[in-house]
């Protein structure tokens, strides 16, 4: 079977509430309570791309491949889906197997060594 852990305060499967808080100390509050509205909004299939959200709603319907023995392939499990930051100018990508992840190109320089200290992976 998958194993979907990665650090526990950094797999959104797991903690996705303290995933979200701290991605806010580089997003800001206004990033996250908006967030925060958009996840508890009522979507059927529809809801704002490029958001949490989204990206949870995609994992929800994704049909990952599966090996002989049973388990999900690598390529499923980093299955990304990319979530714009405050403004759209930081990009983070949430995966398949709970990863959260900050682009260093596509990030300040300051904002991607505040997400390596606080645990995040830079890729």
């Amino acid at each position: 079977m998958i194993d979907l852990t990665q650090t526990a305060a950094h797999n959104w499967r797991d903690n996705l509430d303290d995933v979200l808080l701290d991605i806010a100390t580089i997003e800001g509050d206004g990033w996250l309570s908006e967030e925060m509205r958009i996840l508890a909004a009522p979507h059927d299939d529809e809801c704002i791309s490029l958001t949490v959200s989204s990206a949870i709603k995609f994992f929800d319907r994704f049909d990952p491949e599966m090996d002989e023995a049973g388990d999900v392939v690598e390529s499923s499990r980093r299955m990304g889906q990319t979530v714009y930051g405050s403004g759209g100018w930081n990009r983070w990508c949430f995966r398949y197997d709970g990863t959260v992840e900050i682009s260093e190109h596509h990030a300040g320089s300051d904002d991607v060594e505040k997400a390596r200290c606080l645990g995040f992976v830079v890729n």
